[in-house]
């Protein structure tokens, strides 16, 4: 956390102050462009979920997605003004070509803070660092549609934009055939992942969130952070026994350290839940072993 309002400002202020040089040196294709845009908006959901960050930061971080939602707005109606009208041609152009380098400026700068923000939490980094690797390879194979709806939401329409990802997303699930498919299971997780923002800011009801989460576990049951993040949707909904099952099973499925470590914790969690305090104990006390080790060997 940080240590002063001054230290808040400095912070704030280094990640918005993008140099017009920065974002120019190595530009983004589209696909790669909106792939950080939408970790940034996963961002901000594990920023606010796991309170990481001062009430300054979430303010220039809404700030910045209300900014862009404005900017994305008015690029549209500059091309349908465009597209409907054979005067002012010159005009609209040029308008269109500045509210571009706007929003492509605030972007950035959103990005940039939002990246720096959930960096300096380990736990929270591996998480991002899962949903950007799936990210990767869903947008390099979206399809036109797929992506038109993922880059609405990653612009803050996300109530227009999600019941399209999520016809689309299943509509390739089922184009799988099969009933288990971990080939298609990042799509059902991907689903999963944007109605947790949509949660976030209010948009979305949890039991629709826990709904989808198991929807992703019927696809892969032994992806990892599929189980963990049942356990906790499901807490949340008051569905102690669903958890305690989830939290057994992403036990199991843990197999890197730092994972034997979140899932004892979550265990521990759901065990506390059910007044089984004594094997609660165990497996915190089990956290706290992979916890030394692994600060011991950094």
């Amino acid at each position: 956390m940080f240590r002063s309002l001054a230290t808040i400002a400095a912070f704030v202020l280094a990640c918005f102050m993008l140099p017009a040089s920065a974002a120019a040196a190595n530009p983004l294709s589209d696909r790669e462009q909106l792939t950080e845009d939408l970790v940034a908006i996963y961002d901000t959901k594990l920023i606010r979920e796991r309170r990481i960050a001062d009430d300054r930061v979430l303010s220039a971080l809404e700030t910045g997605e209300q900014e862009i939602r404005k900017l994305r707005r008015e690029k549209t109606e500059l091309q349908r003004q465009l597209a409907a009208s054979n005067a002012n041609k010159s005009a609209l152009q040029k308008s269109l070509v500045q509210v571009g380098i706007e929003l492509e400026r605030v972007r950035e700068s959103h990005n940039r803070l939002a990246k720096a923000t959930t960096a300096r939490d380990a736990e929270v980094a591996v998480e991002r660092e899962a949903f950007r690797a799936e990210a990767v390879q869903i947008v390099s194979k979206a399809t036109p549609d797929q992506l038109a709806a993922l880059r609405l939401f990653a612009d803050g329409e996300r109530v227009t934009a999600f019941p399209i990802i999520e016809r689309l997303n299943e509509a390739s699930i089922r184009a799988s055939k099969a009933a288990t498919d971990i080939r298609v299971a990042p799509l059902a997780r991907q689903t999963a992942q944007l109605a947790g923002v949509m949660h976030i800011k209010g948009e979305k009801p949890l039991r629709e969130v826990l709904r989808l989460w198991r929807r992703a576990a019927e696809l892969d049951p032994n992806d990892f952070g599929t189980q963990v993040q049942i356990r906790r949707t499901a807490e949340l909904e008051g569905q102690t026994s669903l958890a305690l099952e989830a939290a057994q099973a992403a036990y199991r499925l843990a197999d890197l350290p730092e994972r034997k470590s979140m899932a004892a914790i979550e265990l521990g969690d759901a065990l506390r839940w059910h007044g089984r305090s004594k094997e609660a104990l165990a497996v915190f006390l089990e956290a706290l072993a992979y916890e030394r080790s692994l600060a011991s060997n950094k």
